[in-house]
């Protein structure tokens, strides 16, 4: 016979209940527990739990948490997640994530994006994408 656990009473790992948002337990990785959003657990990779966008949990590296603009979460570099417009991330080369033209984000030497003229982002001297119009520190750029 089982007995009923309420958000007073203690969380037991696997026992399938969710962790409920202001309860005092813990949310352990691997219990198989939903993470709710307003709780205070962060979400942890390799656990059975899902990140929820916008729940206030950080997205940690390894996570399957897309970065959406305008949550509550912060946009860790090396995590694998896509550099998305209007997300506060710099991108970071050899960090794995694209980057988007457009998206604000400064052109780094040795990234992967592609430097378009008029898109807002300045050329870096040195950076591997090629630029056609484009200036550095208001100095026109060698073409190749």
């Amino acid at each position: 016979m089982s007995l009923a656990v309420t958000s007073q009473g203690p969380c037991i790992p696997g026992d399938g209940e969710p962790c409920i948002p202001g309860a005092a337990e813990p949310c352990i990785p691997g219990d198989g527990e939903p993470c709710i959003p307003g709780d205070a657990e962060p979400c942890i990779p390799a656990n059975a739990e899902p990140c929820i966008p916008g729940d206030g949990e950080p997205c940690t590296p390894g996570a399957a948490e897309p970065c959406i603009p305008g949550d509550a979460e912060p946009c860790i570099p090396g995590d694998g997640e896509p550099c998305i417009p209007g997300a506060a991330e710099p991108c970071i080369p050899g960090d794995g994530e694209p980057c988007i033209p457009g998206d604000g984000e400064l052109c780094i030497p040795g990234d992967a994006e592609p430097c378009i003229p008029g898109d807002g982002e300045p050329c870096i001297p040195g950076d591997a994408e090629p630029c056609g119009v484009c200036r550095d520190q208001g100095l026109p750029r060698a073409l190749t």
